[in-house]
């Protein structure tokens, strides 16, 4: 699923991707890698413990920023549109 999501922020122009990853973190890094074919930048940002549902928005703040409007997507939530 997120590699459908990174897949679909990258056709619709998102440039920058910012994923906090704890639970098999390399696995996802050596999946998707740092970059998408829509040209997509992705960083990946270490949690060193759980943090629950918006705690890592305080993580990708501290490490990241977040001076501009931004988009957070859960991985609880599965979106779809049909044609």
């Amino acid at each position: 699923m997120l590699e459908w999501v990174v897949e679909m922020l990258g056709q619709v122009g998102i440039k920058d991707i910012v994923i906090p990853a704890r639970y098999m973190s390399q696995v996802i890094r050596n999946r998707l890698g740092n970059r998408t074919e829509h040209g997509t930048n992705i960083i990946y940002v270490e949690e060193d413990k759980p943090l629950g549902n918006a705690d890592p928005l305080t993580l990708i703040a501290d490490e990241v920023g977040l001076d501009d409007t931004f988009n957070a997507v859960y991985g609880g939530i599965f979106c779809y549109r049909l044609n």
